[in-house]
């Protein structure tokens, strides 16, 4: 039977204490500490590399025998609970500093990224941008300048609705302008009239002069008439030429604004083409950090991507 001994572990329970009360206090005092980076890198090494042999060996003595398993298990994760919390802090502690650093790498950014998030009326914390690589700040941006759409398109429906009210209003004053001018050639027509029953009336007694009166009245409302339908004539096409004027311009107006909103949709519909295209990138897994593991292809519209499995360097 093979020979099933908890103390084949190697290193031992003595040299991994020691071994952890020896990295416990290490420290980077900051970004600029390399000296105190490289130290931890080394340590947090060290001790992965130790604890991946007592995993090797714990799996080793588990597969000698099935009822040494339990015991080997208990050792096994006594001997890693003394160092890994140690790998684990030294971690946590290395990921801390590589963050602060990303943050100063993307400071450079930081004016840029304000300007254009200035130029959608977006205004957030430079910690909040320093927080964001490229492709989650794409995505960020392309969901508020949707927003900032939408918005600007609501904004403009209401226009256009206050201009249409402007114009119904404009059309109701003209309405009451006609009616008043009706009016008053009503009146001046029955003043004319008037006048001639009056000059009539006082020149009953004298034939030749009430001839002649009705002449001049008869001519004087021919004339009248005639001036009335010349003015009459003269409103109706200076109206029909500003309603042509009005009508040409609308026309004019509503062309430049569909041809506006028409641009505005193509430029929303390849937002939202590259949202989607932002988002499928992020659900596989596809980063500044692992894109060096993936391959994209592109037919047409549709994209594939190739994920790198392993590789393996043979000399």
């Amino acid at each position: 039977m093979t020979d099933l001994n908890l103390e084949k572990f190697s290193p031992k329970k003595t040299e991994l204490q020691e071994l952890s009360v020896k990295y416990l206090r290490l420290e980077i005092k900051g970004v600029d500490d390399k000296v105190g980076y490289l130290a931890v890198d080394n340590a947090r090494k060290e001790l992965k590399r130790t604890r991946v042999v007592i995993s090797k060996t714990g799996k080793d003595l588990r597969t000698e025998a099935v009822s040494f398993q339990k015991a080997v298990i208990q050792r096994e994760k006594e001997l890693i609970a003394i160092i890994e919390p140690v790998e684990v802090s030294l971690s946590e502690m290395q990921e801390k500093i590589n963050i602060e650093k990303d943050k100063i790498k993307r400071a450079e950014l930081l004016p840029a990224r304000q300007e254009k998030l200035k130029e959608i009326g977006v205004k957030i914390e430079d910690d909040f941008i320093l927080l964001m690589d490229d492709i989650k700040f794409d995505s960020f941006y392309n969901e508020k300048y949707t927003e900032y759409l939408e918005e600007k398109e609501l904004k403009q429906k209401a226009e256009q609705e206050k201009i249409e009210a402007e114009k119904q209003r404009i059309e109701e004053q003209k309405r009451i302008e006609v009616a008043k001018k009706e009016a008053e050639k009503e009146a001046t027509e029955k003043a004319i009239k008037d006048a001639k029953l009056v000059a009539k009336q006082a020149e009953t007694d004298k034939n030749n002069a009430i001839a002649e009166e009705k002449r001049k009245a008869e001519k004087a409302k021919i004339e009248a008439e005639q001036k009335a339908e010349t003015e009459k004539q003269a409103i109706i096409d200076e109206q029909k030429r500003k309603d042509d004027e009005r009508i040409a311009k609308e026309k004019s107006d509503k062309e430049a604004e569909e041809l506006k909103l028409k641009k505005e949709q193509e430029e929303k519909a390849k937002l939202e083409k590259r949202k989607k295209y932002q988002n499928w990138l992020i659900k596989n897994g596809y980063t500044e950090v692992t894109k060096n593991d993936y391959r994209i292809e592109q037919n047409e519209n549709t994209f594939t991507m190739f994920k790198k499995i392993d590789n393996i360097i043979i000399k």
